[in-house]
């Protein structure tokens, strides 16, 4: 299994993780390796999210539905098969599962994130290449916003 990317939301620092639970310092933009066909639930368990594939395999996000003071909350994508970006949206206050928007790029979730001023479109880039080459943590900015979707 590939890696699970994070951006954490604040610094715009990315950072692959081995396949399995992880736990977040602040809100961030989790990037999981597998399409939204693979997954069987998801649920919440306090501030954690729980991933469980239809092969089985189970997945913890820690304190994935912490909000921070300015009000930020997590995002989550997951990767198709043909490489399509899908935006699992949720309603944290009320988490009953996600729906499902396929988005052109990660820079549409990492609004205002990383260095001031940077409009840069490095953060997709530099995601992607982390998950398909396995590269070393790097910090990039980017700019954008994010939308709705259908059910999965």
């Amino acid at each position: 299994m590939d890696n699970i990317v994070v951006a954490d939301k604040q610094t715009a620092a990315v950072t692959q993780n081995a396949w399995g639970n992880l736990s977040l310092k602040g809100p961030g933009l989790v990037q999981m390796p597998v399409p939204p066909g693979e997954v069987a639930t998801v649920t919440r368990s306090g501030q954690d999210l729980i991933v469980t594939l239809k092969s089985g395999e189970k997945v913890t996000i820690g304190n994935f539905f912490v909000v921070d003071a300015a009000g930020e909350q997590s995002d989550m994508v997951f990767v198709g098969e043909d490489g399509t970006l899908w935006h699992a949206q949720y309603n944290a206050e009320a988490f009953t599962g996600f729906t499902f928007e396929d988005i052109a790029s990660l820079d549409e979730l990492m609004a205002g994130v990383g260095v001031a001023g940077s409009g840069t479109n490095t953060f997709a880039i530099a995601a992607l290449g982390l998950l398909g080459a396995g590269g070393a943590a790097a910090a990039v900015g980017g700019g954008g916003g994010g939308g709705g979707g259908s059910s999965g």
